[in-house]
């Protein structure tokens, strides 16, 4: 789904520093804790987080529980096609 983050909202960013050793390669229930607790604490509508899946790549998340959630344009979803040399 695509989107549209106004320039005026902050997208907050975590420091790769923050997470454990090996955080790519399991599922730590630490990285869980740690998107509740942004969540709960509610500083930003927005976090950019690394991608566990493609490394060098980031993901966003968001929270809309934030006051500021509303402020974020969401596009019609698109039909995505899977390349189908993936599967042979």
């Amino acid at each position: 789904m695509e989107g549209e983050i106004p320039h005026a909202l902050e997208i907050a960013r975590i420091d790769v520093k923050m997470l454990p050793a090996g955080w790519h390669e399991t599922r730590d229930e630490s990285l869980r804790a740690f998107g509740d607790d942004w969540i709960r604490g509610g500083k930003s509508a927005a976090l950019l987080v690394p991608s566990a899946a493609i490394r060098g790549e980031w993901n966003i998340l968001l929270n809309p529980m934030h006051p500021d959630f509303s402020m974020i344009i969401f596009r019609d979803p698109m039909p995505f096609g899977f390349d189908m040399r993936m599967f042979r």
